[in-house]
């Protein structure tokens, strides 16, 4: 569609807009100079011309300097007072839509210097239209362009940013009636040529790059160094060096990853993971780079079912937690984690821990790999489970601790059958609990026994005895009822001989020394009152003894006063060394002898 043109479109035939631009080219002309960065300086023989004119020209100007500095100080003072006059600046903020124009345009200026697109597009549109008549025409013409200029700018960096669309329709609003429209229009034009271009090298540069030919992508991203927007020539030309570098890059972490899990252990394939995901994920090599830890984490948890098979759980634990977050194996990882860690809850044979085992394989979804295997794992651990339960009734029951409770956890026990997971358990506390009961059965047999024997005569006490040495040889009671059994013979012992001893004393109280002795060789060496009986004997033997060396020796005292001292002597000598009046006989002996002298 096209637009219909403005009756400021004709202002070109005006000759007072001839000589106003004329005026215009000639002001900007004498400043281009400084435009272009540099100053006009005069040549060197000009300056030394001069400075011989210097002195004199300032002595034969001195008067009318003077009266030029009184000129404008008058001047000042009359522009002062009439600065004072002028009315105020519009207030913008509360600008009426009846105000003046040049209040307007002075608004919309201000507004303008912002640099907001909305701001001086809004500016623009205030000035677009005015004709050559206006009053302000020569001051909106200036302002027109410099606002167009600043739009133009916006326009070339959002299509610098990427956004030729933006940039374009921004210019596009640029209108016929600005100095520089055609500059607009042949700036869209230009940057929509090299956009198709450079959209052409980008195509051919990632086919190169996935193809890797590097020195092809080399020269493409040089082509965009001639372009003359700073979108290709600086942020795409640097866009394409990274990618290129990057693919390089990842190129020879791939050949790395791959050299390094030759070796084929689970910490060679750890490393090699770790390498490719290091991989840049926009570069053309990371799908090669994702195949391969593919396959390298399918290797991993290869060996971690061989370790569920040998029960190495932490094993398995640890190769799962090697495969990373964003495999496509993670989620069947995360699986044989469960699995592992339900089969180290399992381990203990716990109740707990087989529920907490089984509540946690259950979650396994049937969909996923090592669902059949959870399966297995689970229905052991119930049968476990439902054995340990079986136990566990059985247990309660013999906690009791009666005979009756424990011969019936025994049969509870009994009922877990061979094959089952807890046969050999079960058989361990049948074991056990028969020796509970064997315990409480001799428990009574001995305490039937101390109670009988505590009425401490004869019959009791052998009684107790014989009770005792019921308690079976292997029982837990059996030294204790041994003790017992030793401890109740000693005293039928005592019982037994006791009057034996008593009678034998009584003998040798009366004097029956003989007697005495016959009566206590009665008890036997292995008797209790044995000791004290032999100590009696040996007493009862030295007062016998000592009797009989007394008769001796009062025999040979009578033959000695008699005089016959020879048969004194030979009657003394039969008094033996350890006889008490041996020393007697001897110094008898002695006194005989010189008296046969």
């Amino acid at each position: 569609m096209v637009k219909k043109q403005s009756p400021r479109s004709n202002r070109k035939s005006s000759p007072s807009k001839n000589k106003r631009r004329g005026s215009k080219v000639i002001r900007l002309a004498r400043s281009d100079s400084a435009s272009l960065g540099f100053e006009y300086t005069e040549p060197w023989h000009w300056q030394l011309s001069h400075k011989s004119e210097i002195g004199r020209r300032f002595r034969r100007l001195m008067p009318l300097w003077l009266n030029t500095l009184l000129i404008l100080g008058g001047s000042l003072g009359i522009g002062a007072l009439w600065l004072a006059k002028l009315p105020p600046a519009p207030n913008c903020q509360n600008l009426s839509p009846m105000a003046a124009d040049s209040e307007q345009m002075y608004c919309a200026q201000l507004a303008a210097e912002s640099g907001n697109l909305e701001q001086l597009l809004a500016a623009i549109a205030l000035v677009e239209s005015w004709q050559p008549s206006h009053p302000l025409y020569a001051e909106a013409e200036r302002l027109l362009k410099q606002w167009s200029e600043g739009v133009l700018n916006i326009a070339l960096e959002r299509v610098n940013q990427g956004d030729l669309e933006a940039g374009t329709r921004i210019a596009n609003q640029i209108p016929k009636t600005s100095p520089i429209y055609l500059e607009a229009q042949t700036a869209i034009a230009l940057w929509s040529s090299e956009w198709y271009k450079g959209e052409e090298i980008t195509t051919q540069f990632e086919s190169a790059l996935a193809a890797q030919n590097w020195q092809l992508a080399r020269i493409l991203s040089a082509e965009l160094e001639r372009f003359k927007l700073k979108y290709f020539n600086s942020t795409i030309d640097e866009q394409f060096r990274q990618r290129l570098r990057k693919e390089i890059e990842a190129i020879e972490k791939l050949d790395s990853a791959r050299e390094i899990a030759k070796v084929n252990t689970p910490q060679a394939l750890e490393q090699a993971i770790a390498i490719t995901a290091q991989i840049d994920s926009n570069t053309y090599v990371a799908l090669r780079g994702r195949e391969e830890q593919y396959r390298w984490s399918r290797i991993l948890l290869q060996i971690a079912a061989q370790k569920l098979e040998n029960q190495d759980f932490t094993g398995v634990i640890q190769l799962a937690k090697k495969v990373r977050s964003d495999s496509p194996l993670f989620g069947e990882a995360q699986d044989w984690i469960t699995l592992g860690q339900a089969s180290q809850s399992a381990k203990s044979k716990q109740m707990l821990g087989l529920f907490d085992a089984i509540a946690s394989v259950n979650r396994i979804s049937p969909d996923s790999r090592i669902y059949p295997v959870a399966q297995e794992k689970a229905s052991l651990w119930i049968s476990l489970l439902e054995d340990q339960l079986q136990l566990q009734f059985a247990r309660t029951t013999a906690s009791i601790g009666h005979k009756l409770t424990l011969e019936l956890a025994m049969e509870q026990a009994a009922m877990i059958q061979i094959g089952r997971p807890q046969r050999v358990e079960a058989q361990t506390w049948i074991a056990m609990w028969r020796q509970q009961v064997q315990l409480l059965q001799d428990q009574s047999i001995l305490a039937t026994a101390k109670q009988v024997a505590a009425a401490g005569n004869l019959e009791s006490l052998q009684a107790a005895v014989t009770a005792a040495s019921q308690v079976p040889l292997g029982s837990p009671l059996r030294v204790e009822a041994q003790t017992y059994i030793a401890q109740w013979n000693k005293q039928v012992q005592i019982l037994e001989d006791r009057p034996l001893l008593d009678l034998a004393r009584d003998f040798a109280q009366r004097g029956d020394l003989v007697a005495a002795i016959q009566t206590a060789r009665k008890i036997g060496s292995d008797r209790v009152l044995y000791p004290e009986a032999e100590k009696e004997l040996r007493l009862w033997l030295a007062q016998k003894q000592t009797a009989r060396a007394r008769e001796i020796l009062t025999l040979a005292q009578s033959l000695a006063e008699q005089g016959f001292f020879e048969s004194a002597i030979t009657t003394a000598s039969e008094i033996q060394p350890n006889s008490q009046l041996y020393p007697e006989a001897t110094a008898a002996i002695a006194t005989w002898r010189s008296q046969l002298k």
